[in-house]
């Protein structure tokens, strides 16, 4: 009987060296199974991190979750009451004129236009005033992006807490606001320019060919948002050979890779302006001339705090 209980004992004990304590939750743990466990939830936390770190190298969990709280609020307010009935901006009855109708449409590059008209056909939306609220909701959801992307780079350059008060100050200005509820280029506009700057602090970090092709998606895609953008090309050579020896050499490849990935990809977009082109650069060369020096300015000089006693109120 002795004999019995001794191999039962030591049938116990190698059952516990062989098994893992943290896979058998009906054993106890004990005080010689806390470093064990300990070692084992860092090692799993570490590989997290190693995971976040691989796709960017800035990564930290917290910011992680800040970031994704950030996008939800900006989703929410931007959709908020964005059901008002078109007609009240005039930008939009030509935009629906041109998706609905089948009208041209060539002030602006097509993505906006294109993406409204492509989530409307897949959700069986026809007419006027259901498609113009899918795209106010698309353009929800680029500028909700936008602000996200804004907190990314603020936590580049300051601390959480600074970051955070920044991007909620950005993300209630009137200007970013308001416009988030209309179906107009300006917020997709936005979105791809902060994309585009964050893609190219990522570049500079790791300069890699995913990363450059990345960059030169973000470049052509606020291209096809917005023509005046085109500046975005030299601006991203100009900002890399604006950086140390060291950097600038390793980014010259890449950038370049990247710029001709946003030559290539534009065209792509805009497929639709080229079958018509003669009218597509009309009505475009004189959007590119009213935006740089034609009705845009009130010519009016605003005192200092204006923006403060006027524009948030």
């Amino acid at each position: 009987m002795g004999q019995t209980d001794s191999r039962r004992e030591r049938g116990v004990a190698q059952h516990r060296d062989d098994c893992h304590v943290e896979h058998a939750p009906d054993s106890p743990a004990t005080t010689d199974d806390a470093p064990r466990l300990i070692g084992a939830a860092s090692r799993q936390k570490g590989n997290v991190y190693a995971r976040l770190r691989r796709w960017w190298p800035d990564a930290h969990l917290g910011g992680w979750v800040t970031t994704t709280l950030i996008l939800v609020a900006a989703l929410t307010l931007f959709c908020f009451n964005n059901d008002f009935q078109l007609g009240l901006h005039f930008d939009e009855l030509s935009k629906m004129a041109a998706i609905v109708q089948g009208q041209s449409y060539y002030r602006h590059p097509l993505f906006m236009t294109e993406m409204t008209r492509f989530a409307a056909r897949l959700l069986g939306v026809a007419d006027l005033q259901g498609t113009v609220e899918v795209g106010r909701t698309l353009s929800a959801v680029v500028a909700a992006i936008a602000v996200a992307a804004l907190f990314r780079l603020m936590l580049r350059r300051s601390g959480e807490l600074t970051a955070i008060v920044v991007t909620l100050a950005a993300m209630t200005t009137p200007l970013l606001a308001v416009h988030a509820h209309y179906l107009k280029e300006d917020v997709w506009l936005l979105c791809f320019c902060a994309l585009t700057v964050l893609c190219f602090r990522r570049l500079a970090d790791q300069p890699t060919p995913s990363r450059a092709v990345l960059l030169g998606l973000c470049i052509s895609l606020a291209i096809s948002s917005k023509a005046i953008v085109v500046f975005l090309i030299p601006a991203v050579a100009l900002a890399t050979l604006l950086q140390d020896a060291t950097i600038r050499r390793r980014l010259l490849i890449p950038v370049t890779l990247a710029s001709a990935v946003a030559v290539a990809v534009v065209p792509l977009i805009n497929l639709r302006m080229l079958f018509d082109y003669q009218r597509a650069w009309a009505e475009l060369s004189a959007e590119i001339y009213h935006g740089a020096a034609g009705g845009n300015w009130d010519k009016v000089a605003f005192p200092a705090g204006r923006h403060l006693t006027h524009s948030l109120w």
